[in-house]
C-alpha cells in the first residue's frame, strides 16, 4: 500500500465519495467493519483477535481479492487519472486507519509507516499522537451494508471462474489467465447480480467476460 500511494498528495488529490469506483468504496466498507471489530477487541482485551483480525483483513479481503482486481488500475491508468486517484485514496484511508490499529502492538513498525505515509497538512508527526480508527475516527462513514451485500455473489461467481482459469492452466489450456475468454452460464438472479455492479467484469474475473 505504501509503495502504490507515494506519489499521492491527500491534500490534493483525494476523490470524494461520490466520485470514488465502487471497488474501492466496498474495499472502505469491509475495512470499517473490520476495524470496528479490532477496536471491540482491544477493549475486551482479546489480543489475539486483533492480530487474527488484521491478519483476515490483509490475506482475505485486500491481498486474494482487492489488490488482486486493482493491480491494472495502479499500474496501467494514467498517473493523475480518477480511476487511480479513486483507488489511491482508498489505499491511504484503509492503510492509515492499519497503521493507528497495529499502533499498540506493533509500535516501531506503526511508527516507521506512519512517516512513510503521505499524510494531510494537519496530522501529527507521530502515530502516538493521532486517535484509534473506530467511529469517526475510523473509517466508519464508509459503512454501505447494501453495498456488500451487492457484492457478495459477485465474489462467489468469482470464485467459481478463478478455479476454472486455475484448472485449465495446470491442463496447459491457457498460460495465463488473461488469455482466457470466460463464457459465465448464471441464473436470473447471479446474472441480475452482475449487471448491478458498476466495475469492469473482465478486471473482476481476469479475462474477457460475455
Amino acid at each position: 500500500m505504501l509503495g502504490n500511494i507515494s506519489d499521492f498528495k491527500p491534500d490534493l488529490d483525494a476523490v470524494p465519495r461520490p466520485q470514488m469506483a465502487e471497488l474501492d468504496r466496498w474495499a472502505l466498507s469491509r475495512s470499517a467493519e473490520i476495524f470496528e471489530k479490532i477496536s471491540a477487541a482491544y477493549e475486551s482485551y482479546e489480543f489475539h483477535q486483533v492480530y487474527h483480525l488484521i491478519v483476515g483483513l490483509c490475506t482475505v479481503d485486500l491481498s486474494s481479492v482487492y489488490f488482486d482486481i486493482l493491480k491494472d488500475r495502479l499500474y496501467t491508468a494514467g498517473k493523475a487519472s480518477r480511476e487511480r486517484r479513486s483507488s489511491q485514496t482508498a489505499l491511504w484511508l484503509i492503510l492509515s486507519a492499519m497503521i493507528r490499529a497495529v499502533a499498540p502492538i506493533l509500535s516501531f513498525t506503526a511508527e516507521e509507516s506512519w512517516a512513510m505515509l503521505p499524510r494531510t497538512k494537519g496530522d501529527p508527526s507521530s502515530v502516538f499522537l493521532t486517535d484509534f480508527p473506530a467511529g469517526k475516527t475510523g473509517l466508519g462513514e464508509w459503512r454501505d451494508a447494501k453495498l456488500e451485500e451487492q457484492y457478495a455473489p459477485i465474489w462467489a461467481i468469482r470464485e467459481h471462474v478463478l478455479k476454472a482459469l486455475e484448472e485449465s492452466r495446470q491442463a496447459k489450456v491457457i498460460g495465463h489467465p488473461r488469455e482466457a475468454k470466460i463464457l459465465l452460464k448464471v441464473d436470473s438472479a447471479s446474472e441480475d447480480a452482475l449487471k448491478s455492479t458498476g466495475e469492469d467484469l473482465s478486471r473482476l474475473f481476469f479475462g474477457e467476460c460475455r
